[in-house]
């Protein structure tokens, strides 16, 4: 998909779609994964694993600008692009398949943290009838094609988790000083489930597979170095204290979101507010998270059919299977390749049982 001119992002709305994808349910995830390494060893990985990280991207933008001043009539906008010229067309199929079944994961996430925190907070209506509810919703959000037009949501988005952010931060600034204690009793450094740490502290970087496609929709990429750093160190600081405050403060929690934990130990009316706030946050950073992958080519959807297999009898997945492919220009394309390669399988499958 080639991006027009006037549909290019300046720097400030780069800057808040880098941010949005940066924060997402798993900034709240933290405090949990911060139980699974202590107080001192928790710190010092993030702050490692944020280094690698943001110099991975800036090497991957390096290969990204070399090969579009080699290829100028060519578009590498996302990983696959990238591979694909690098190592042959074989390997870049490779990592579509392998990104896009991780933007599925980090999407079923979604389909059940948005349900989760609205009928935490309106506990009449149950989580299926609120799935139900947003899915046309999301669907609608999908077909915004522009990092440009996604900025505006990314705005509100972006607003709504800060004060999120900003709210569970108070809350644990003051548990901190009613006990009177840092960190007392909680361990510095455990082994045994620093694995359990490493893992929720990767998901919290769930947003590294759009840095491609928000680098190409820039107007001005020679800045995007410089709004990256800006939106890197927001992202660290918001991850840091997040994970760290609210561990030392707690101590054991249980609960893989921060606003569910508050929720089980307050009744404070904020809380729900909070919850309602983030579930419309994650829901307006879902578009965000999906578009790259409208750009993976139709015949590679065949992989898509095999997730979709394996999430039958997982409504979420389905769900996501069909969010990834609601796209307006290209459903009935899709639905007629899918067709296609039924037909195929069928037809093997006579051939085997004859």
């Amino acid at each position: 998909m080639t991006i027009s001119v006037g549909s290019r992002a300046n720097s400030r709305e780069t800057f808040m779609n880098l941010v949005k994808v940066g924060i997402g349910p798993g900034c709240l995830a933290l405090p949990y994964a911060f139980t699974k390494a202590g107080f001192i060893m928790a710190p010092l990985v993030l702050v490692l694993m944020t280094l690698m990280v943001y110099r991975n991207m800036k090497i991957i933008i390096e290969i990204k600008e070399l090969l579009k001043n080699q290829n100028p009539t060519k578009q590498f906008a996302t990983y696959g692009d990238i591979s694909g010229h690098l190592l042959g067309h074989n390997w870049g199929v490779v990592v579509d398949y392998l990104l896009v079944s991780m933007q599925l994961g980090i999407c079923t996430v979604y389909f059940r943290f948005i349900p989760t925190n609205l009928s935490a907070t309106i506990s009449s209506v149950p989580q299926s009838h609120w799935l139900i509810l947003i899915a046309p919703c999301l669907v609608a959000l999908t077909w915004i094609r522009h990092m440009k037009s996604l900025a505006v949501f990314s705005t509100f988005a972006n607003v709504a988790t800060m004060m999120t952010i900003i709210v569970i931060l108070l809350f644990a600034g003051q548990n901190l000083v009613h006990r009177g204690a840092f960190a007392s009793g909680l361990p510095a450094a455990t082994l045994a489930t620093a694995p359990v740490f490493f893992g929720s502290a990767i998901y919290s970087f769930e947003g590294c597979g759009a840095i491609p496609s928000i680098h190409e929709s820039m107007a001005d990429p020679k800045q995007f170095n410089t709004v990256l750093s800006q939106a890197g160190i927001v992202i660290f600081f918001c991850f840091f204290f997040t994970g760290l405050l609210c561990y030392v403060s707690y101590g054991h929690i249980t609960s893989g979101s921060m606003t569910a934990e508050l929720a089980e130990r307050t009744s404070n009316p904020i809380i729900g507010l909070c919850n309602v706030m983030m579930a419309v946050a994650v829901a307006l950073t879902y578009p965000m998270q999906v578009t790259w992958n409208m750009r993976v080519d139709l015949y590679q959807t065949s992989v898509l059919i095999l997730l979709g297999t394996v999430y039958l009898w997982k409504p979420l997945g389905v769900c996501v299977l069909l969010m990834v492919w609601a796209t307006p220009r290209n459903l009935l394309r899709r639905f007629h390749h899918i067709a296609g390669w039924c037909s195929v399988c069928f037809r093997g499958l006579l051939k085997v049982f004859r």
